[in-house]
């Protein structure tokens, strides 16, 4: 809680490391596919809402694998499965990324980097209200995401995603 009793990181909260709320930060020298960054404002953006369990989920790949914590989820109807238990115990969620930083892998040493492909770690805090309490707990959290898509116009989905806190 900050001075007047409002959370640190709900809407209207001071701005994050000197950055509005949903300002992300990304590297100057890396050209990032306005796709992706739209994909990941809409990631995060769905992920705060507790009644858009299917939305979220439809962000990963049938196969995806998913692991939040020490929750761990392979496939369509075990993602889904984890969404709805990230909310049991939870009343609020606000995510704020702070800062994405991109990256190309080969799929082995000698071949070229796919930019069908990309990597991604994330960096940043997430304020959330317990169902049992009307105090905001505020944790930073990292994140790896590695992202795929069917084609140029086919839309982007997750093929793994891990969070550490």
């Amino acid at each position: 809680m900050n001075g007047d009793g409002a959370p640190p990181l709900m809407d209207g909260a001071p701005p994050l490391n000197g950055l509005p709320e949903h300002e992300v930060l990304y590297p100057t020298d890396i050209t990032v596919d306005p796709s992706i960054r739209a994909f990941i404002s809409r990631f995060y953006h769905v992920s705060d809402d507790p009644d858009r369990n299917g939305e979220w989920a439809d962000f990963f790949t049938e196969d995806a694998l998913v692991k939040i914590g020490s929750n761990v989820a392979e496939g369509t109807e075990e993602i889904h499965r984890l969404r709805e238990n990230m909310w049991v115990n939870v009343a609020t969620r606000k995510h704020r990324v702070a800062k994405v930083f991109p990256a190309h892998f080969p799929a082995t040493p000698t071949a070229p980097a796919s930019i069908d492909d990309p990597e991604f770690m994330l960096f940043g805090t997430v304020a959330y209200t317990p169902r049992n309490s009307s105090a905001y707990i505020v944790v930073d959290w990292a994140g790896h995401a590695r992202l795929t898509r069917d084609g140029a116009d086919a839309p982007w989905r997750m093929l793994a995603y891990t969070v550490y806190f």
